[in-house]
């Protein structure tokens, strides 16, 4: 799939000959309300001899948008596109996303953007926005002077009669309802980074650890203790994982780390990418005042892990059966 990006202030420079349908949005997560946009998208191009195209944006609007809060990420942009491409996309333009664009009126975002795209089709959700201060929705979008561009307006996609989110998501995993969270994604959350050098203190103890760390913008589950499935270098591994501050050892460690013990694991993986998939959470990180305390949790951590890897029909765990 061809990533291609495009800045508003240059992109009347360039012509585009191939006519497109169009599905646009941000598509963090890219949850199952986005993959029904995607999904439509891909069959409305092959109804009409297009090539099926994602319009995206970066950074995130929120991030720019100084009256807006800025929304922590559920994936980083790589992992995105490629669940993207799995689902039929050709193509993505990722539209620079700063200050000139935010003040664009609507129909000049139409003439300026999907019809300098060469877009035929353009399919969004029903709560769209587009132009400044979100003013053009495109449940309203044959209002304005679309040319030859036909359009689907896409329903709400709802799970158990609310509406499926990236919010909502961000919620689960903040709450530990990594079940929900599967649920709304299509696949259990996950977490990616290299594996990094830490100080040490999990081998000393007798629990080797993975070091992560994640950036901040970026969601991950709240402080602390949880079951995991570990993927490195192809293959999955069971183990435990704590996220935190570290308040046994460190008074006022600024950025939370984590650090996943993995069952039955030797390897040396500094410099490795690891993907980290929350599984349960087992309890909220705790300060010790004497090492042989934690070293009796940490035992009960990874029993509680180990006994919970056997239960049955579990969605979580049969994802990776």
């Amino acid at each position: 799939m061809e990533v291609i990006e495009i800045r508003l202030e240059t992109l009347a420079e360039h012509t585009f000959h191939e006519p497109i349908a169009l599905a646009m949005g941000n598509f963090d997560g890219v949850h199952h309300g986005h993959q029904k946009v995607i999904q439509i998208c891909v069959n409305q191009a092959k109804e009409k001899q297009l090539i099926p195209c994602v319009l995206t944006f970066f950074p995130h609007p929120s991030r720019v948008i100084l009256s807006k809060k800025k929304a922590q990420l559920l994936y980083p942009k790589a992992r995105k596109y490629k669940l993207m491409a799995e689902l039929g996309v050709e193509r993505v333009y990722e539209l620079r996303f700063e200050q000139a664009l935010a003040a664009l009126k609507p129909q000049d975002f139409i003439d300026k953007i999907l019809k300098q795209l060469n877009a035929k089709h353009v399919v969004a959700g029903f709560d769209f926005c587009f132009g400044q201060k979100g003013e053009g929705h495109f449940t309203d979008i044959e209002q304005y002077q679309l040319g030859d561009i036909g359009y689907t307006i896409v329903t709400e996609e709802q799970y158990m009669h609310k509406k499926v989110s990236s919010t909502r998501i961000r919620e689960c995993i903040l709450s530990g309802e990594f079940v929900l969270a599967m649920e709304l994604l299509g696949r259990p959350f996950s977490s990616y980074s290299i594996v990094v050098t830490g100080d040490q203190r999990g081998r000393i103890l007798g629990f080797p650890t993975a070091n992560l760390v994640i950036p901040s913008h970026f969601v991950v589950p709240s402080p602390g203790v949880y079951v995991v499935y570990a993927s490195v270098k192809g293959r999955y591994y069971r183990g435990v994982c704590n996220i935190g501050f570290r308040p046994t050892f460190y008074k006022c460690q600024e950025e939370p780390l984590i650090e996943v013990h993995l069952f039955h694991f030797q390897q040396d993986i500094y410099g490795e990418e690891m993907e980290v998939f929350w599984i349960a959470r087992i309890r909220d990180e705790m300060k010790f005042t004497q090492i042989d305390d934690l070293k009796k949790q940490i035992e009960l951590d990874k029993q509680y892990a180990a006994e919970f890897f056997t239960k049955k029909n579990h969605v979580l765990l049969d994802f990776f059966q």
